[in-house]
């Protein structure tokens, strides 16, 4: 049996809030800063009907590490507006990169770490394969943690229902939401956390044809242009 230590799980947005542009809405945000002068930047990116704080606890490692730590909902995640769990992969690109110039321009000589998990992964390997000068200008690493990037047998839509899906996406169904078969928690995860982050009203369980098209197409797209990742980051 997996034994945890008597923790507080806090999944509460008490960050300072901010906010960027996509399309013709601004997605909303927030920083937590650590106690005195800051040392680096961290930018976390969020997965798959998540929100910023699904990865908390990371923050406070953070803070404790002299860093200050930026994290920006996705359109139709968290407190963003939008159908919920609607954006495409590139959306979450372009906001990424929103955050990451607040973030420069607010701590313009610090060092920037850029750090996404799941579909958050797969946004900052796409993004630094289809950016590299951006990436060079503004990052000093970049962590994909777990990046949606392989097959899923257990979940894998077979043919007819990845046409289904893409003819779905083309309609005026493309926000539709479907039962994805993802399953964010494991067996070795605290209990008393999983159980806060399900009660969450931001907590999701679903996707959309919109969102799935644009993960399989980014997907495919990293597979094939692994030599456009800049190394030296």
């Amino acid at each position: 049996m997996v034994e945890y230590e008597e923790v507080e799980w806090d999944i509460k947005y008490d960050g300072d809030d901010f906010n960027v542009p996509l399309n013709s809405v601004h997605l909303m945000g927030q920083i937590w800063k650590p106690e005195g002068e800051p040392k680096f930047v961290y930018v976390f990116v969020h997965g798959l009907a998540v929100f910023i704080t699904f990865k908390k606890d990371f923050f406070k490692i953070i803070q404790n590490m002299k860093g200050v730590a930026f994290a920006c909902d996705h359109l139709g995640h968290g407190r963003s507006p939008g159908a919920r769990v609607s954006c495409k992969i590139d959306e979450v690109v372009e906001e990424t990169k929103q955050v990451i110039m607040l973030a420069h321009k607010r701590y313009p000589n610090l060092p920037i770490l850029l750090h996404g998990h799941s579909m958050g992964g797969l946004t900052v390997l796409k993004l630094a394969m289809t950016n590299q000068d951006f990436v060079r200008q503004y990052l000093c690493a970049i962590i994909a943690e777990a990046p949606w990037i392989s097959r899923c047998p257990q979940r894998e839509p077979n043919c007819c229902q990845m046409c289904c899906i893409r003819c779905l996406n083309k309609c005026c169904c493309s926000k539709t939401q479907f039962d994805g078969g993802v399953s964010h928690f494991s067996n070795d995860l605290a209990p008393e956390w999983v159980q806060k982050m399900k009660a969450s009203e931001y907590m999701g369980t679903t996707m959309t044809p919109r969102l799935y098209v644009s993960v399989k197409d980014s997907i495919k797209f990293v597979q094939e242009n692994k030599s456009e990742f800049p190394r030296e980051v």
